[in-house]
């Protein structure tokens, strides 16, 4: 961290020079990026780390350079030990896009002071990761802090993992693969035998982001038909065990990846679904893949 700077500043200097280099890779000019979204010195604003747009403007920004506002990091939540109502403040500004505000919550000396077992630091680390993902794109740092979350329970000699650590070791391998660090899917495959062969200590809903987020990893490598096959198992697992978590983004992704194969059958299927579920569960899908 530079010297004087608050974390907040710093996490706005980062989001601001990942707008900025992925504008430039586009050949954008500024007033180009802005057209129809703000103005030109808003863009150069938050290009300067002086102003963090707030959600609507900055999926509007990210749609324009095709950078992923990827809610799949932060659909479960977890509790604090002796902090209950930090689950429902973590929830409530993971939900509304509201990353910076996130950081700066956690930094607080009220929720640092109740960090007294290792699940609590590992929740904390967690959150604290995918929420520097989230506003940054700093796989560097995400990283560093994912790790340190799953270091404080995870070991490779424990025959089974919590919960929480098959989300760690997801979200880990999804970084690395989105950020062009690794080819490898260790613990995607870890996980996913973990899951399917009940090596999971209280499995809940929330597994069924580890499907698609694995998923979505290959589907970056462009393998879609090994993409659709772990999909279909995220299906699946997700029905057997009475769960509509991100239903519809499993088949929003199928569809477009049968429509990439060209099986207009499987794709019509998964679409129709799709449409059924999002409106019966008013579940809004990532749409950022197509």
């Amino acid at each position: 961290m530079e010297a004087g700077l608050s974390k907040f500043e710093v996490m706005s200097q980062s989001l601001g020079q990942n707008i900025a280099s992925e504008r430039k890779k586009l050949n954008l000019t500024q007033k180009q990026l802005a057209s129809g979204i703000c103005s030109q010195s808003m863009i150069s604003n938050i290009e300067k780390g002086n102003y963090v747009p707030n959600a609507i403007l900055l999926s509007e920004i990210c749609q324009r350079l095709g950078i992923s506002v990827d809610r799949s990091l932060l659909s479960t939540y977890y509790e604090i030990s002796e902090d209950k109502e930090f689950s429902r403040n973590v929830e409530q500004m993971c939900n509304n896009h509201q990353y910076a505000e996130l950081i700066d919550y956690m930094d607080s000396s009220d929720v640092i002071a109740n960090l007294s077992q290792n699940e609590d630091l590992q929740i904390f680390y967690y959150y604290y990761g995918c929420g520097t993902y989230q506003l940054t794109k700093d796989a560097v740092s995400a990283l560093r802090y994912l790790n340190m979350a799953l270091n404080f329970t995870y070991s490779k000699r424990n025959e089974s993992l919590t919960g929480i650590e098959a989300l760690i070791l997801s979200v880990i391998n999804f970084i690395e693969i989105e950020s062009n660090r690794t080819k490898l899917l260790g613990n995607f495959e870890t996980v996913i035998d973990a899951v399917l062969t009940n090596k999971i200590i209280q499995p809940d809903k929330n597994l069924n982001i580890v499907f698609y987020q694995y998923g979505m990893a290959l589907l970056h490598q462009k393998r879609l038909n090994e993409s659709i096959n772990v999909l279909r198992n995220g299906v699946k697992w997700a029905t057997e065990n009475d769960s509509n978590l991100m239903l519809s983004d499993f088949f929003f992704m199928l569809g477009h990846e049968y429509a990439a194969i060209n099986d207009e059958v499987h794709a019509k299927e998964a679409d129709n679904n799709y449409q059924v579920i999002s409106k019966v569960f008013n579940q809004n899908v990532n749409r950022s893949i197509t």
